[in-house]
């Protein structure tokens, strides 16, 4: 078993355009040049996974946050989550009971 003081967290980012077959940029090196970044047509992603002790144990939390480049970009955007998030939200929530299930002690 491990402790988590205080709490930790893991972040990691894309510029990616997901609506196409090879979506992704990989030439952004580093957060400075991730947060500068505004060439239009692109969606910005940032997921993080944060730990936080409390209650006996820790709990974890997922978020996924996306800023488009332009107003093409984010309409294309809002179609491709239209039709992928039921999926993405089933695999964040295996995922995240996968972690519970690997991390409580059994009998």
């Amino acid at each position: 078993m491990f402790e988590i003081t205080p709490s930790a967290y893991a972040v990691g980012g894309a510029v990616a355009r997901p609506w196409q077959h090879r979506p992704a940029r990989s030439d952004i090196a580093s957060l400075e040049e991730f947060a500068l970044f505004t060439e239009p047509g692109w969606t910005k992603y940032l997921t993080d996974f944060h730990l936080q002790p409390g209650n006996g144990g820790v709990q974890l939390t997922t978020e996924t946050r996306g800023y488009s480049t332009d107003s093409r970009a984010r309409r294309r955007f809002a179609v491709y989550w239209a039709l992928i998030r039921p999926a993405s939200g089933l695999v964040r929530r295996d995922m995240l009971a996968t972690v519970r299930r690997r991390a409580t002690p059994q009998p």
